[in-house]
């Protein structure tokens, strides 16, 4: 059973954030590792989607499982940490207004060159997505937020 780390808990995992509610999945969560879920749920008062797998459909085109850091091994599970760049674009994606501020925080932590570079990594995790014409202007304003530049 494999778990892939994306959104909050990741940014957490990567002190770009204090803590989060839950721990997103990019992987679906098998029936086994759910009963897992809601037992651990019941024993500690937590939410029992305090595991969920609602980033699936985030999950970028380019997400390579094989390029993730694992985080956690025990018995059959894995937990794996999705790799900065591809939970940026996850969050570029999505465009929750608090995508924005995980956006900023994770900048500085990207291998990105610039705008061109992250609408470039873009359009090759989201192929199927509309182009936005004001996805660069975005991208722009997230970099320079993130940089302290105005």
């Amino acid at each position: 059973m494999t778990v892939v780390v994306v959104g909050g808990a990741l940014m957490a995992h990567y002190e770009l954030r204090d803590g989060t509610h839950d721990v997103d999945s990019a992987r679906r969560l098998e029936e086994e590792l759910k009963a897992a879920v809601a037992v651990v749920a019941d024993r500690r008062g937590l939410a029992h989607n305090w595991l969920n797998a609602r980033a699936t459909a985030f999950r970028p085109a380019t997400l390579d499982e094989s390029e993730c850091e694992e985080i956690l091994s025990h018995g059959r599970l894995v937990v794996l940490a999705a790799p900065i760049d591809q939970v940026f674009l996850m969050k570029l994606h999505s465009s929750r207004a608090r995508d924005q501020e995980d956006l900023v925080l994770a900048w500085p932590q990207t291998s990105f060159k610039d705008v061109q570079d992250v609408v470039a990594a873009y359009h090759l995790a989201y192929p199927e997505a509309p182009r936005d014409e004001f996805l660069g202007q975005y991208v722009e304003t997230i970099i320079k937020e993130a940089t302290g530049d105005s």
